[in-house]
């Protein structure tokens, strides 16, 4: 898979869930959106929150997915540096969610 492709997907999926679970909340009349904090995001809330929570994260969860597949294509390919490059924004990249649950 290309990682445009993958990219691409991963936008539109993020998009059409969020525009869901927010046409489902102005259907049943919500006004007023509820944070859900991660941990709980198939417990709490509403389904129209949940479903457009669950978007955010699949569009913050897609760059992450990238990077991920670009370690393995440059791994599988022989280009060590580029995957250790990769490796180290993934890295970069955890310790910012860990650092910013903490």
């Amino acid at each position: 898979m290309r990682i445009q492709t993958l990219l691409r997907l991963g936008l539109v999926l993020a998009v059409t869930l969020i525009v869901v679970g927010t046409g489902i909340a102005l259907g049943e009349g919500e006004r007023t959106p509820v944070p859900i904090r991660l941990t709980d995001l198939w417990r709490d809330g509403s389904v129209p929150d949940r479903v457009a929570a669950t978007g955010i994260l699949v569009l913050a969860l897609t760059p992450v997915a990238g990077v991920v597949t670009l370690i393995w294509s440059w791994w599988r390919e022989g280009d060590r540096r580029f995957a250790l490059v990769g490796v180290v924004v993934l890295a970069v990249l955890v310790v910012g969610v860990v650092l910013g649950h903490a």
